[in-house]
């Protein structure tokens, strides 16, 4: 994921969010709406309420495309991603190890589950830094207003 972020800086691009902008085609509303209702069936149908993209916290369900989470095309199991997100971690998964001879191998299979869910880990710690310092900087804010003065006169209600 270091090299996705080296390439976007060479590219002249500060983060994912400012590539995703960059690339952004307008998107018919229909076409989305349409997308989103197919998204929104899909997430019901495999029991999540209220997705939030792993890597980025996004909860536009209309850009979410659903990863494999074994890296399998027909591995049932499914995992919702946005589409910037999912493009990063299909990205990685190209650096992994080369496929078997025999994919369907129990040790592969099992390699192939942990690689991804190594990667999917990857992301939310990521994901979960960037939030916990932008957390942290409004905490300092609200200490910085009670310095002040600023909140003395509310009570928490018992």
């Amino acid at each position: 994921m270091e090299e996705f972020e080296r390439k976007l800086k060479r590219a002249g691009f500060r983060s994912r969010r400012d590539h995703r902008y960059a690339n952004a085609k307008p998107v018919d509303p229909m076409r989305r709406a349409k997308k989103t209702e197919r998204v929104a069936r899909r997430l019901e149908k495999i029991g999540l309420d209220g997705a939030v993209c792993l890597g980025c916290g996004s909860s536009d369900i209309s850009t979410f495309q659903f990863d494999h989470v074994a890296g399998r095309k027909y591995h049932p199991r499914l995992f919702p991603l946005c589409e910037v997100c999912h493009q990063e971690k299909t990205y990685v998964l190209y650096l992994d190890p080369p496929q078997t001879e025999n994919p369907d191998n129990v040790f592969a299979v099992i390699a192939r589950w942990l690689l991804n869910l190594i990667t999917y880990l990857d992301m939310a710690i990521r994901f979960l830094q960037t939030t916990a310092a932008q957390l942290r900087v409004y905490a300092e804010f609200l200490l910085d207003l009670a310095r002040q003065g600023y909140g003395d006169e509310l009570v928490f209600p018992t």
